[in-house]
Protein backbone atom coordinates (compact mmCIF):
# COMPACT_ATOMS: atom_id res chain seq x y z
CA UNK A 1 0.00 0.00 0.00
CA UNK A 2 1.12 3.51 -1.00
CA UNK A 3 1.55 5.76 2.09
CA UNK A 4 -0.16 8.96 1.39
CA UNK A 5 -1.87 11.46 3.75
CA UNK A 6 -3.85 10.42 6.53
CA UNK A 7 -7.94 11.62 6.26
CA UNK A 8 -8.96 12.50 10.20
CA UNK A 9 -12.72 13.40 11.19
CA UNK A 10 -13.58 16.66 12.43
CA UNK A 11 -17.00 15.91 13.63
CA UNK A 12 -17.62 16.78 17.47
CA UNK A 13 -19.37 13.39 18.19
CA UNK A 14 -18.14 10.90 15.81
CA UNK A 15 -20.52 8.39 14.60
CA UNK A 16 -19.84 5.86 11.84
CA UNK A 17 -19.67 7.11 8.19
CA UNK A 18 -20.06 10.79 9.44
CA UNK A 19 -16.40 12.29 9.29
CA UNK A 20 -15.42 15.27 7.50
CA UNK A 21 -11.21 14.76 6.37
CA UNK A 22 -8.78 16.88 7.32
CA UNK A 23 -5.36 15.83 5.45
CA UNK A 24 -2.64 14.68 7.84
CA UNK A 25 0.67 14.74 5.77
CA UNK A 26 2.93 11.97 6.25
CA UNK A 27 5.52 13.48 8.51
CA UNK A 28 8.21 10.44 8.92
CA UNK A 29 8.17 7.05 7.38
CA UNK A 30 10.54 3.69 8.49
CA UNK A 31 10.57 0.26 7.36
CA UNK A 32 8.13 -0.05 10.56
CA UNK A 33 6.44 3.21 11.00
CA UNK A 34 4.56 5.85 9.41
CA UNK A 35 3.57 9.38 11.17
CA UNK A 36 1.55 12.01 10.29
CA UNK A 37 1.42 15.38 11.67
CA UNK A 38 -1.03 18.19 11.21
CA UNK A 39 1.30 21.03 9.82
CA UNK A 40 -1.90 24.03 10.20
CA UNK A 41 0.06 25.09 13.39
CA UNK A 42 2.78 27.50 13.34
CA UNK A 43 4.26 25.69 16.25
CA UNK A 44 5.80 22.60 15.75
CA UNK A 45 5.15 21.14 19.43
CA UNK A 46 1.57 21.51 19.63
CA UNK A 47 1.15 19.71 16.04
CA UNK A 48 -1.38 16.49 16.22
CA UNK A 49 0.29 13.80 15.41
CA UNK A 50 -0.44 10.01 14.35
CA UNK A 51 1.25 7.15 13.52
CA UNK A 52 1.26 3.36 12.88
CA UNK A 53 4.07 1.02 13.51
CA UNK A 54 3.89 -2.87 13.49
CA UNK A 55 5.73 -6.08 13.75
CA UNK A 56 6.19 -8.92 11.57
CA UNK A 57 6.05 -12.59 13.10
CA UNK A 58 9.34 -14.41 14.10
CA UNK A 59 10.41 -17.77 14.43
CA UNK A 60 9.54 -17.72 18.11
CA UNK A 61 6.26 -15.29 18.39
CA UNK A 62 4.06 -15.94 15.82
CA UNK A 63 2.11 -12.90 16.37
CA UNK A 64 2.01 -9.81 13.96
CA UNK A 65 1.97 -6.47 16.07
CA UNK A 66 0.20 -3.02 14.51
CA UNK A 67 0.29 0.14 17.09
CA UNK A 68 -1.63 2.79 16.11
CA UNK A 69 -0.47 6.64 17.87
CA UNK A 70 -2.61 9.48 18.56
CA UNK A 71 -1.54 12.86 20.17
CA UNK A 72 -2.77 16.33 20.90
CA UNK A 73 -0.68 18.52 22.75
CA UNK A 74 -2.09 20.39 24.70
CA UNK A 75 -1.85 24.53 24.33
CA UNK A 76 -1.88 26.86 27.68
CA UNK A 77 -1.05 30.53 26.44
CA UNK A 78 0.68 32.64 28.56
CA UNK A 79 0.87 36.57 27.94
CA UNK A 80 3.45 38.91 30.04
CA UNK A 81 3.08 42.09 31.49
CA UNK A 82 4.09 43.83 27.64
CA UNK A 83 1.01 41.68 26.02
CA UNK A 84 3.78 38.60 24.70
CA UNK A 85 2.07 35.09 24.44
CA UNK A 86 4.15 32.14 24.65
CA UNK A 87 2.72 29.30 23.78
CA UNK A 88 3.15 26.58 26.16
CA UNK A 89 2.19 22.73 25.67
CA UNK A 90 0.58 21.80 29.15
CA UNK A 91 0.27 17.89 28.46
CA UNK A 92 -0.75 16.16 25.90
CA UNK A 93 -3.80 13.90 25.06
CA UNK A 94 -2.77 10.12 23.87
CA UNK A 95 -4.66 7.30 22.88
CA UNK A 96 -2.26 4.59 22.12
CA UNK A 97 -3.77 0.71 20.59
CA UNK A 98 -1.62 -2.18 20.21
CA UNK A 99 -3.13 -4.91 18.14
CA UNK A 100 -1.85 -8.26 18.61
CA UNK A 101 -3.23 -11.21 15.67
CA UNK A 102 -1.82 -14.71 15.46
CA UNK A 103 -0.52 -15.61 12.30
CA UNK A 104 -3.87 -17.71 11.85
CA UNK A 105 -6.68 -15.34 12.15
CA UNK A 106 -8.61 -15.33 8.93
CA UNK A 107 -9.45 -11.63 6.77
CA UNK A 108 -12.56 -11.86 7.76
CA UNK A 109 -11.75 -12.88 11.79
CA UNK A 110 -9.91 -9.38 11.34
CA UNK A 111 -12.07 -7.56 9.85
CA UNK A 112 -14.78 -8.18 12.15
CA UNK A 113 -12.66 -7.64 15.08
CA UNK A 114 -11.69 -3.81 14.23
CA UNK A 115 -15.34 -3.83 13.45
CA UNK A 116 -15.94 -4.27 17.19
CA UNK A 117 -13.08 -2.32 18.45
CA UNK A 118 -14.69 0.88 16.03
CA UNK A 119 -17.98 0.14 17.33
CA UNK A 120 -16.66 -0.16 20.69
CA UNK A 121 -15.00 3.18 20.66
CA UNK A 122 -18.11 4.82 19.34
CA UNK A 123 -20.10 3.50 22.40
CA UNK A 124 -21.93 6.22 24.47
CA UNK A 125 -19.97 4.63 27.45
CA UNK A 126 -16.80 4.87 25.82
CA UNK A 127 -17.53 8.21 24.76
CA UNK A 128 -18.74 9.66 28.30
CA UNK A 129 -15.93 7.92 29.87
CA UNK A 130 -13.12 10.41 27.56
CA UNK A 131 -15.23 13.47 26.76
CA UNK A 132 -17.21 13.60 30.39
CA UNK A 133 -14.63 11.54 32.68
CA UNK A 134 -17.97 10.15 33.31
CA UNK A 135 -17.22 6.12 33.69
CA UNK A 136 -20.00 3.17 33.86
CA UNK A 137 -21.07 1.78 37.28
Amino acid sequence: MTISSLAVGTDAIPSKGTTSPVSYPVEKASPTLVGWSDFAGAIFALNKTASIGWRYPTAKSKLHRVTYVISTPLDRPVTDAGSNTTHVVAGTLNCKMEFVIPTLATSAERSEFLRRVVQTILDSQFEAAVTNLSFPL
